[in-house]
């Protein structure tokens, strides 16, 4: 089952390998991750859209790719998923 979800503004659905290049323009821009060690190359992109792929198949959930509902313009992520935090399995929404 694959998720859609619409919003008066937004179209939320699940990533593909397809969105690897619009996702290197958010993840791979310095200012947008300047919280994380560095931004990402194409490699990671890829590599973070297969672990969300996984969290699809494994959890039935994940992160998102967020759309204006106008374009198809992929603009974000948004979502939760499961993370290890210093031994704990925590919820981290984002």
């Amino acid at each position: 089952m694959s998720f859609d979800l619409e919003t008066e503004r937004l179209r939320l659905r699940e990533f593909t390998l397809d969105d690897a290049d619009a996702l290197l323009a958010v993840l791979g821009d310095p200012v947008a991750m300047q919280y994380y060690p560095a931004p990402f190359d194409r490699a990671e992109v890829e590599s973070w859209i297969q672990r969300n792929l996984a969290r699809y198949a494994d959890s039935g959930f994940g992160l998102w790719a967020m759309l204006p509902k106008h374009s198809d313009e992929l603009i974000g992520d948004c979502g939760c998923y499961v993370r290890e935090i210093e031994g704990n399995f925590e919820f981290e929404m984002g």
